[in-house]
């Protein structure tokens, strides 16, 4: 019984820190680049845009 919750616990755990890890990664992940050159085609930089 104790080691079927352990068992339990740790795999909760993982998810957890999978999950935390992936909304980080999410939220740090810098699409600027991205936007500027599909997005608006290269119509403005990155200095017109205000973002440096």
């Amino acid at each position: 019984m104790a080691g079927e919750l352990l068992f339990g616990i740790i795999v909760l755990a993982i998810l957890a820190g999978l999950v935390c890890t992936g909304l980080w990664k999410l939220v740090t992940l810098d699409t600027t680049h991205y936007d500027l050159e599909y997005l608006w085609n290269n119509k403005f930089t990155r200095e017109q845009l205000e973002l440096e």
